[in-house]
């Protein structure tokens, strides 16, 4: 990973990477890279498509509380997986974080099942932003009609705002990497009056909205 971003200056070297696990302890194929100015996630940003070896790398800008979440329980290239997350609220030294969601992934090809100590998650996840106010679940599974949904109706988790409003954004648990493709593929079709965006999801975000949604709060459990 530091000869992939050789341009770029990581904070700690191996030690500014982290690798999620899933429940099995194993390596999703993620990693997040904490950088140490703006300008060097943005030379990381440039390498999107690169290859480690056979396998082309997806690179994306992450949220620091995503990441914060994944060095809690990530295997470190370093000695700093079970370090304490440190308390900040966007970057580190006052910088961005860098690596895995809201087309915030880390980079790798495979992404694990079941990341973290909340609901397990499908390995694929879309996210939908633009939606009607007045979307429910049977909508965006009309949407998606030829997709499988994890559980059907399950698999959907629409956003609520702060009001216990519909915040216009949902998250689709789908079956396979070909599911998750063909709704990509949907990216701004039209739902009603309204064109839709869909991008792929990142898993930690679809565990907290679904435990948002276990408490009552956050999300729409029902369609």
């Amino acid at each position: 990973v530091c000869k992939f971003f050789k341009d770029c200056e990581i904070i700690g070297g191996p030690n500014g990477i982290y690798f999620p696990l899933n429940e099995r302890g194993l390596p999703t194929g993620e990693a997040f890279v904490e950088m140490e100015t703006a300008s060097d996630i943005d030379k990381a940003l440039e390498k999107h498509k690169d290859c480690i070896g056979e396998r082309y790398i997806e690179v994306f800008e992450s949220r620091m509380s995503v990441m914060e979440r994944v060095k809690k329980t990530s295997s470190e290239g370093g000695v700093r997986g079970k370090d304490a997350a440190r308390d900040r609220d966007r970057g580190f030294r006052g910088e961005r974080g860098f690596g895995g969601g809201d087309r915030e992934r880390g980079f790798g090809g495979e992404r694990g099942r079941g990341f973290g100590r909340g609901k397990e998650v499908s390995n694929y996840c879309v996210r939908l932003r633009g939606l009607p106010w007045e979307a429910k679940k049977d909508d965006i599974s009309d949407f998606l009609s030829r997709c499988e949904i994890v559980g059907g109706q399950a698999g959907i988790i629409i956003n609520m705002d702060d009001r216990g409003r519909a915040a216009g954004d949902a998250y689709v648990e789908l079956e396979t990497r070909d599911d998750m493709d063909t709704a990509i593929s949907m990216h701004k079709r039209e739902m009603g009056s309204r064109y839709i965006e869909v991008f792929e999801a990142n898993r930690l975000d679809v565990e907290k909205a679904k435990d948002e949604q276990g408490r009552g709060g956050g999300s729409m459990g029902c369609g």
